[in-house]
This record gives C-alpha cells, sequence and structure tokens, in this order.
C-alpha cells in the first residue's frame, strides 16, 4: 500500500488533494453561523473573514462573483448566517468554506424553510432518483428567463458543440413573487410536447432570496413528477437549491448543463473517424488471413488430387482390414484349442469314459459300493457297466 515505510510515500500535494475530496464531499452544501473576524476585501474584488465561535474557527472566502450580490455590509463582530462548501487551500494548506450566500444573524427564515424542506423532500426519496439523461437529445426544453445571461451562455455552448439541436425556451420569471408558479407550469407544460426529450431549468447566480423560486415545493413536485428527465443548472458552481437536489442531473452553470447533455459534434466525428480507421484495418488484416487459409487450404492435397488422397484412404483401410482379420483368426485359434484342452480334460474325468476301458462300478442302497463291509448278506446290488447293467444278490459276507 502506498505510503507505508516499505512503499512509495505520499507527496503533500496527494495528501491535501484527497483531504479536499474528502471535504468537498462530506460538505457540498452546508450552512454555519459565527462571528466575522479579520474582514478584508483586497483589489482582487474577493472578501476574506474568519468565522469563529467560542470554541473554533474556521477562514472563509466570498469570491468576487458573489461577493457583489451581497445585501448584507459585512463588518467585524457581526453575527452572520453563511451558506457555502467546505474545501481546502492546497497552497496554504488550510481548510475554508466558500461562501456563496450570508445573512446577518436573525435573517435566518429563508434557511429554516430551505432546511425543513430539504430534509421533508429527502426522506420521501425525492433526492434518491436520478434517471439516465439521453446525450444525444435532438430536441430540448429550456425554463428560464429569455432575456438574462443563462439562456445566451446555454445556447452559445450548445450550438458551438453541436449543430441541428432543437431548443425550445419556455420564458418564466426566475425570481420574486409568482416566479415558483411559472416554472412550475412550464414544466407541466413542455411535458405535453410530444418528441421531447430533455428539460433543463436555469438562471444565473444571485443572493439566496434571488435563488428562492428553485427552492419552493411546488417547483420540487414539478422536476419529481416530470415524465422527462430533468437538468438544474441553477446559480453558480457554489450554489445549491432544493431544485439541484431532486432534478435527475445538476449542472454548476447554465454552461456546464450545455457541456454535459450535449455531445461535441468535432469529438463525434474523431471518435466516428477513429472507429473507420480501426475497422478498415481490421477488415485489411483479416481478409488477409483468411485468404492465406484459403490460399493452404487450395494448395493441398486434398484439393489437388482428391481421388488420389480418396484410393490412399481405401488402401489404408484394406491394410487395416486384412491386419484385423489376421488377428481374429489367431484368435479363434487360440480359443479352439483352449476349448479342445478344456473337452479333453472333462472326458477324462467322465465315468463312462472308465467303463469304457472295461471298469464297473456296484451300487448299493443306491450309493457306490467301494469296500466289502458295505454290504450284508441277501442283499440286492446293482452293477453298472459300460452297457447295460447287472442286478445281483450278495450270498455271504
Amino acid at each position: 500500500m502506498k505510503g507505508n515505510s516499505f512503499e512509495e510515500p505520499y507527496s503533500v500535494t496527494e495528501i491535501t488533494r484527497g483531504i479536499r475530496t474528502i471535504l468537498e464531499e462530506s460538505f457540498p452544501a452546508v450552512w454555519m453561523e459565527g462571528e466575522v473576524s479579520n474582514y478584508r476585501q483586497p483589489a482582487s474584488g474577493h472578501i476574506y473573514i474568519t468565522l469563529k465561535d467560542g470554541n473554533a474557527q474556521i477562514q472563509g472566502v466570498i469570491y468576487r462573483g458573489y461577493a457583489r450580490y451581497l445585501s448584507t455590509r459585512l463588518a467585524n463582530g457581526m453575527r452572520v448566517l453563511v451558506f457555502g462548501s467546505v474545501s481546502v487551500y492546497e497552497r496554504g494548506g488550510s481548510y475554508q468554506i466558500n461562501i456563496a450566500q450570508i445573512e446577518e444573524k436573525g435573517v435566518g427564515s429563508l434557511h429554516a424553510a430551505f432546511e425543513k424542506l430539504k430534509d421533508e423532500l429527502q426522506q420521501k426519496g425525492y433526492f434518491d432518483r436520478k434517471r439516465p439523461v439521453p446525450r444525444f437529445a435532438k430536441n430540448i426544453g429550456v425554463v428560464t428567463s429569455p432575456t438574462g445571461a443563462a439562456i445566451q451562455d446555454f445556447l452559445n455552448v450548445t450550438r458551438r458543440r453541436s449543430a441541428g439541436i432543437n431548443v425550445l425556451i419556455k420564458p418564466v420569471r426566475v425570481q420574486g413573487l409568482g416566479a415558483s408558479s411559472e416554472i412550475s407550469g412550464a414544466i407541466h407544460e413542455l411535458n405535453k410536447i410530444k418528441g421531447l426529450e430533455l428539460i433543463v431549468i436555469t438562471r444565473g447566480g444571485g443572493s439566496i432570496e434571488d435563488l428562492w423560486p428553485f427552492n419552493e415545493r411546488e417547483v420540487a413536485e414539478a422536476i419529481y413528477h416530470s415524465p422527462i428527465p430533468v437538468v438544474s443548472a441553477v446559480g453558480h458552481e457554489i450554489d445549491f437549491t432544493i431544485s439541484d437536489f431532486v432534478a435527475d442531473l445538476r449542472a454548476s452553470t447554465p454552461s456546464a448543463a450545455a457541456e454535459l447533455i450535449v455531445a461535441d459534434k468535432l469529438e463525434l466525428i474523431d471518435k466516428i473517424s477513429f472507429y473507420k480507421s480501426y475497422l478498415k484495418k481490421y477488415i485489411k488484416v483479416e481478409s488477409e488471413r483468411r485468404r492465406e487459409v484459403l490460399l493452404r487450404l487450395s494448395q493441398s492435397r486434398l484439393f489437388t488430387a482428391p481421388q488420389e488422397m480418396l484410393y490412399q484412404y481405401q488402401q489404408r483401410l484394406d491394410d487395416y482390414s486384412d491386419i484385423m482379420y489376421k488377428a481374429l483368426r489367431y484368435k479363434l485359434g487360440m480359443l479352439k484349442e483352449r476349448l479342445a484342452g478344456v473337452l479333453n480334460h472333462l472326458n477324462s474325468l467322465n465315468p463312462c469314459s472308465v467303463l469304457k476301458r472295461g471298469f464297473s462300478i456296484t451300487f448299493a442302497g443306491g450309493k457306490i459300493v467301494r469296500a466289502f463291509n458295505q454290504v450284508k448278506a441277501d442283499q440286492k446290488i446293482t452293477t453298472k457297466l459300460y452297457e447295460g447293467e447287472i442286478v445281483s444278490r450278495v450270498l455271504k459276507e
């Protein structure tokens, strides 16, 4: 295992990136409460703070793209609620929270509502279903503001990656009162369009108030019950909404959504060219191989002189027949000799053969008489000869 004393050691970068991966996967979207200290905003436009409580502290950064949307004026000593993802600043070797939204303490009603709905939908399994998103969809419906930058980013990437994609824009308000009803209604209407393969809901970044329509229950219900797969691309990379969790696929930005769902035509052309070249080479090699096999077969005697081959096999069959016939005759001769020996032996044991040589057998009471004391005077006895028998009586013992 890497890292043991006998193996290659880890580098500092490897360990730091491993810790970063663990933190980002464990805390992708969290709310945190604390006191602001060490507030500073250099010329880069990023805001750096330390968020602390009575026992610990964590570094926080609000990148320039989010800092301009802040509705809260930060100052040291302020109690705040922040929303973001925990990560690692690799060069400094320290962990930090990348802040996307920040509220002064006491303005946490939206946060509470977010967490409550998130927990409820999670328990119902709304976040578990992730249907596959078609990679080569030709007809895509987009729910967004027709005048926002999000739709332009999405369309620019879509046109660049592949021609012939039909994008149907369903214009809605993406923030403010009534926006959630328009978004959910647009999802329902797109599901009625025959041939539509994918729905994308998207908008650019903003404060939690701006993104709030995508945290409403009716939008979550519309996404979950949509027969067509839904991709959520709301806000910037570290923005998370309820829509992101319910959707079949979450994209960090509108441009990233287009990158994920629209196949790159140049990449596809390269792949097709590669497989075309591979198939041509394979067919050429395989054709040559089979041509060589056919050539060897055509030059074999089976094709050049089939009659001669047949005669040779017939001759070989005749040779085998002769060998088998001789072996059979030899075996039969051996069996005959053995049978004759057995018959001679049986004949030598046959009592009739003994009688034929002039001997006889005497019976008394059905038993062979072997001694004189086996008979008594006046007893009837029978003498068996080779031909016939003699019946007599014993005169005296």
